[in-house]
């Protein structure tokens, strides 16, 4: 039970009067030998801000000034993009951690994560939440608690549609290491169904906040291991639910009686071994490690970062993500049973994350649209000046493109994907590394057909600039309308540019989502773009749609293609190591010398470089240079 921070003094009063006339009423001498038990978690005090328009930032402070020592619980939740960097600080200056990776609901585009700091300063208190780009539908709810002293676990849980018109709600389950955790929920559904007073807390909690579609509770595990937080609601829906566990303070009491039975489980599990530590990005470490054996059984396993736990769970693996670039961490495991037994600790896995990078972001401009009925090729004056020509083309029913060729002797590369319906056939063509003064393009079809085309001239791209693209064909029974969704497509760097094509059969597309573009179009066709896009996925929501008779019937492609990496600062290189950089610049904070050489690849420019220098025990002195074994060296910093 958590117990509320009004009520905590009457209860310790109701308490001292039962043990002093318990004390009372009996004979003889009680000796109290000194035993370490959890005590409850106390909530404090709540607050939240729901804002809906689009910005970087939210920010809520406390109804009153929190007390030194406690504990901030945050949840946040946001709209539209899912890979966004969420930061959290206050205007007390206390540190924050995040509860597990948070997740994302693809259904409703919303995200969820929950945040943490222990030990606060205390005192009048704002807390900010941050995601680095203008966003939209952000939630902040803040709760304080007393008691609380080390997170201990979180999960989190996207459930798909409901089918019934009550949908029990539940996070992903935590194994817990300690009994009497505190235990908190989050939940959000952005859908217009999910009305405040549609939402209850689970069975044994106790709601916090209740806003909008979001709720917040906590309550209280007895006994340490599997748990989950549980909502319910009147409407079916998908929706995203996170839990995250936290040990409470300790104090001392009486023992058991000496009857009492010794716990019957007091093996600890083996240890585990073979962890090894993988670095994913300049943000994210990957962990896995061969299991452990218990005479009962494993519960879970403790991971441990730089000495510290960040996280419990029932997996052989982890991933470490919300991390430093171009740091170094060590990591170790430990196995723990139902019981509490812990084993000892693995070996230690260290790894250094990648170094960051900034884009340059793409320029384009849209040549126009070109409509061509009958015969082939298509001859498309087109002056261009960028280093990328994107082409994106609407070919009626059954055509496709042969090729495409320009008098500046460029080549075009298909994306390897088309979209399709019976109406309609869309491709993008694109020549990487373009010469500028592109006046005609060539398009060869395999037939004479209507045909539409738009062309895009970027400049700022990479010099491999294409990045995905997906496709749906053949799409039906949309049966207003309001429009559909296109292809989800990903953007792994930013600065970028996504094009994104659709058609319906017999109707128009008039329009595209946010962040899109919507470009010029003809018959039932649409072109959209959106121009520096942060790494992440997009999908483009078309519509409204003028069509004649429902159901209908769409088709889509949409490419990603990449800016131009300027920048790169790199980790590390340890004796016989690699260092992986994308494109050219790259400064290097420390080289430790192999002998008189040190191999370095640059990865996306598929070439293999020699650090040269004297070689001595303090390293090698600048400058230095990158050579490509034929001369013409590439000048570098080592900076001290």
């Amino acid at each position: 039970m958590i117990i509320s921070h009004e009520d905590f003094s009457f209860l310790r009063s109701r308490a001292i009067a039962l043990v002093i006339a318990a004390t009372l009423a009996v004979t003889g001498v009680l000796a109290l030998l000194p035993c370490s038990v959890r005590a409850a978690a106390t909530f404090v005090q709540t607050a939240s801000v729901n804002i809906d328009s689009g910005a970087p930032s939210i920010a809520k402070s406390f109804p009153r000034a929190t007390t030194a020592g406690n504990t901030i619980v945050a949840a946040i939740s946001w709209g539209d993009v899912q890979n966004v960097a969420v930061t959290l600080t206050d205007s007390q200056k206390n540190t924050y951690q995040r509860a597990g990776t948070g997740a994302w609901d693809t259904s409703n585009r919303q995200g969820l994560v929950i945040y943490y700091a222990t030990n606060i300063k205390g005192g009048a208190d704002t807390i900010t939440a941050r995601f680095g780009t203008s966003i939209c539908c952000r939630y902040l709810a803040i709760h304080e608690y007393a008691g609380v002293s080390a997170f201990d676990g979180a999960s989190y849980h996207v459930d798909p549609v409901g089918t019934t018109q009550v949908d029990g709600i539940t996070s992903g389950q935590i194994v817990t290491t300690a009994a009497g955790d505190l235990i908190f929920g989050a939940m959000v559904d952005d859908s217009p169904w999910h009305s405040s007073a549609s939402l209850a807390p689970g069975t044994n909690f106790a709601k916090r906040d209740l806003f909008a579609g979001f709720m917040s509770e906590d309550g209280a595990q007895s006994v340490a291991g599997g748990i989950s937080t549980t909502f319910t609601s009147n409407s079916a829906d998908s929706y995203l639910a996170g839990v995250a566990a936290f040990k409470t303070t300790t104090y001392t009491t009486p023992p058991p009686p000496s009857s009492s039975p010794p716990p019957s489980d007091t093996t600890p599990p083996s240890v585990p071994t073979n962890l090894s530590a993988s670095v994913v990005s300049s943000s994210q470490i990957n962990l896995s490690w061969t299991a452990s054996t218990d005479n009962v059984g494993v519960a879970g396993y403790q991971v441990f970062r730089n000495g510290s736990q960040i996280a419990a769970t029932s997996a052989t693996s982890y991933a470490d993500t919300g991390l430093s670039p171009s740091t170094a961490y060590s990591y170790t495991v430990a196995a723990y049973d139902a019981a509490g037994n812990v084993s000892g600790h693995s070996n230690v896995a260290s790894a250094t994350t990648a170094g960051t990078q900034s884009s340059t972001p793409i320029s384009c401009t849209v040549q126009g649209n070109f409509a061509y009925d009958g015969g082939s090729p298509i001859t498309l004056t087109a002056p261009t000046v960028g280093n990328l020509i994107i082409l994106g083309m609407n070919n009626n029913s059954g055509d496709t493109v042969k090729s495409v060729s320009d008098n500046k002797g460029n080549a075009y590369q298909w994306v390897g994907i088309r979209g399709s319906d019976p109406a309609s056939v869309e491709e993008i063509w694109y020549a990487a590394n373009a010469s500028p003064g592109v006046t005609t393009v060539t398009i060869n079809l395999a037939q004479s057909s209507y045909d539409d085309v738009n062309l895009y001239d970027c400049s700022g791209a990479s010099a491999a600039p294409f990045d995905s693209a997906a496709a749906l064909n053949g799409q039906s029974n949309f049966s207003t309308n309001n429009g559909y969704s296109g292809p989800s497509v990903s953007a792994s760097t930013g600065g970028g540019v996504i094009i994104a094509l659709s058609a319906v059969e017999l109707g128009n597309v008039s329009g595209v989502s946010s962040p899109f573009t919507f470009d010029p179009q003809l018959q039932n066709n649409g072109w959209a773009h959106f121009f520096n896009v942060s790494p992440g996925t997009y999908t483009p929501t078309w519509g409204p749609i003028t069509q004649n008779s429902y159901p209908g019937t769409y088709s889509g492609l949409t490419a990603a293609f990449k800016g131009a990496q300027s920048s790169t600062t790199a980790a590390a290189i340890s004796p016989g190591g690699f260092l992986s950089v994308p494109e050219n610049a790259i400064t290097v904070s420390t080289i430790i010398p192999v002998n008189k050489r040190q191999r370095v690849t640059l990865v996306a420019a598929a070439r293999s470089f020699f650090l040269t220098g004297q070689a001595s025990a303090r390293g090698i002195p600048p400058p230095a240079f990158l050579s490509r074994g034929t001369g013409d060296p590439l000048r570098m910093a080592l900076i001290r």
